[in-house]
């Protein structure tokens, strides 16, 4: 049973567990040695270790053995291994032989070409390439048996929202999209690459296109809300934000990007209700999407809302709800450390300084980076002075100061930020390095190029506590 290794085998490696994924894949390849998905895995590893020699060893054997569909993957691979070996081209050309296979169908190998030709700056290149990929993609949706118009849904004050109709179809051209679609990825990749080098017309264009084909996307819909947002036509991001939560379910994060948008115009009021909604659809269901934590960060918000219009009491009441339903495992750690920051804030506007003092405390113990933040030593370094003890006020504004510019200059890794200030005992910790560690493996060697990896591995504490300078 391959599958069985290799899914295990990759869940290890995705957490960065390089010796245990060796070990499980390649325990796989004894009982299935032809099996081609195993190899595949097997270079993957290799390839994040830096062994470029038995990373391309494993794709070849792999190739050796996979089906004819499966050799764009593997063409694929092989170009991240010459490019670590420095030889670009032979990786621009693997990368087009990955897309002659199967009529160019390997959404992987597109984003890999085009985000290869953006890191070598060949801007106009890489646009060429997703506009030849999405074309193919949109004749090969067209083929298929196309939704009814019928059953296309309205604009109309108190339907349901129509994701197409803003995107200008005038007709049904295609058919629903398949669960686990990688294309959808294409269109982020390229709609990010738009927003860093095209404008604000052609970003717009590409998540159009994508809302087309993928009008359930929530993530899509928040991206292409956040840029309307950006550009200060709140008329659409608002229609978008909405169509994203009804389109969301319990999804939290819809509720959340929309209250957040109208905090930011001081509409706490909107935001409180957006919020309040939110967290009736999340309550239904403490297992669903999000869970427990997804309902406290709505609480988080909540309380944030009735700080700004004045109802303390009612602020602290859902601090303490968002603590209670928190999870109390160190991967929630972060979410703990942003409530105890907000209610160290609350307690400070009340004069309340050993209580702030011993929330910021905490916060700062909880906290999945550290020493890593500014804004919690600025918060101490508040708090220490409001009560007198000016060597503890020095020592905080110190601490914050260094930790300001290395967040601003992006001077600290991220992984040297995730084992900054820790000793040999706490980076055993496998629960806490294991969360932030995945985003750090399985990744293309040019990324670091088109991503710079000076951004924090935590955007959820960033977020939530920049709602307090609002």
């Amino acid at each position: 049973m391959p599958n069985s290794y290799h899914a295990y085998g990759t869940l290890e490696h995705t957490h960065g567990n390089i010796r245990a994924a060796l070990s499980v894949i390649k325990d796989g390849l004894k009982h299935c040695p032809s099996n081609h998905r195993l190899y595949h895995a097997l270079g993957d590893v290799y390839l994040d270790a830096n062994m470029l020699d038995l990373a391309e060893e494993a794709y070849l054997s792999g190739l050796k053995h996979g089906p004819k569909w499966s050799k764009g993957f593997f063409h694929t691979s092989l170009s991240f291994v010459s490019y670590s070996q420095g030889h670009i081209n032979d990786s621009r050309t693997l990368l087009r032989q990955a897309l002659t296979v199967n009529g160019g169908m390997h959404a992987q190998g597109v984003i890999a070409l085009a985000q290869l030709e953006e890191s070598e700056g060949n801007i106009q290149e890489a646009r060429k390439v997703y506009r030849d990929a999405i074309s193919r993609y949109e004749m090969k949706r067209q083929k298929r048996s196309p939704v009814k118009k019928s059953n296309q849904l309205s604009l109309k004050k108190g339907s349901i929202f129509d994701t197409s109709a803003l995107a200008n179809v005038q007709e049904a051209k295609y058919s629903q999209s398949y669960s686990g679609d990688k294309w959808i990825n294409v269109f982020k990749s390229w709609a990010r690459m738009e927003q860093i080098y095209g404008t604000y017309e052609t970003t717009h264009i590409v998540l159009g296109k994508a809302a087309r084909l993928f009008p359930d996307n929530v993530s899509l819909l928040l991206k292409w809300a956040d840029l309307h947002a950006c550009n200060r036509d709140a008329e659409k991001a608002r229609m978008l934000y909405e169509a994203a939560y009804r389109v969301g379910g319990r999804n939290t994060q819809p509720y959340l990007a929309f209250a957040e948008f109208e905090m930011k115009k001081k509409h706490f009021e909107d935001a409180m209700s957006i919020l309040e909604r939110g967290a009736k659809a999340v309550a239904k269901s403490s297992d669903g999407m999000d869970g427990k934590n997804g309902l406290a960060r709505l609480f988080h918000s909540w309380g944030i809302c009735e700080y700004h219009l004045g109802n303390k009491e009612r602020a602290e009441a859902l601090f303490e709800d968002a603590l209670r339903v928190t999870g109390s495992e160190e991967e929630d750690s972060a979410l703990r450390s942003l409530i105890l920051y907000s209610i160290s804030r609350l307690e400070l506007s009340r004069k309340e300084y050993l209580i702030a003092q011993h929330c910021i405390g905490l916060s700062l113990k909880e906290n999945l980076l550290p020493g890593g933040n500014a804004a919690i030593w600025k918060q101490w370094y508040m708090i220490a002075e409001k009560m007198g003890n000016q060597h503890l006020a020095t020592r905080c504004k110190e601490q914050a100061l260094l930790r300001w510019e290395e967040e601003r200059d992006g001077t600290m890794s991220d992984l040297s930020r995730l084992f900054g200030g820790r000793d040999a005992s706490a980076a055993n910790l496998p629960g806490r390095t294991g969360p932030a560690m995945k985003e750090m493996f399985r990744q293309t060697p040019w990324h670091n190029k088109i991503c710079p990896p000076s951004e924090s591995l935590d955007k959820t504490w960033y977020r939530g506590a920049k709602l307090w300078e609002l």
